[in-house]
């Protein structure tokens, strides 16, 4: 469901208890960016999850997400939920932005027109798409990583 009324505080903001229904979606009429509101994994990679981090979804219900690709609850590279737009530590609720252009960090290999994927040897990261990882796409590489980089999510939501 698109939030059909305006938003009560700024995207970024987090919070410890629900300011919104979970898996509610935010479309920017101004960017053309859609975000999804969620919550954090009780168990990430790291504390907080960091700004720019990619997150894929958790296996601890609907609308979790979580930064740990290789050895924790989430459920990996093949579960690509969106971007971090704001640190968000574990349990807590915040927006992910889901498709348009997001500022990602990559792993140093992206080159620019590349397909990205979750990187599956370091939590949080992009990494250019291998042979095989086509349906792992989160998006396409508009810049050179350096770690940083600009993608084009695909939608997500």
């Amino acid at each position: 469901m698109i939030l059909d009324q305006g938003l009560l505080y700024p995207l970024t903001h987090v919070s410890s208890s629900a300011l919104y229904d979970l898996g509610q979606v935010y479309h920017d009429n101004t960017t053309g960016r859609i975000y999804r509101y969620v919550k954090a994994a009780a168990a990430c990679a790291t504390d907080v999850i960091t700004l720019l981090h990619a997150v894929c979804w958790d296996e601890g219900g609907e609308w979790i997400v979580n930064n740990d690709f290789a050895a924790g609850t989430g459920l990996g590279v093949t579960a690509p939920a969106g971007v971090i737009i704001a640190a968000l530590p574990e349990g807590y609720y915040g927006w992910i932005q889901q498709s348009g252009l997001a500022y990602c960090i990559g792993d140093g290999s992206i080159a620019k027109g590349e397909a990205v994927v979750l990187d599956s040897a370091n939590d949080g990261q992009l990494d250019t798409m291998g042979d095989g990882e086509e349906e792992q796409v989160i998006g396409a590489a508009i810049e050179d990583d350096a770690p940083n980089v600009h993608v084009i999510l695909r939608g997500l939501y």
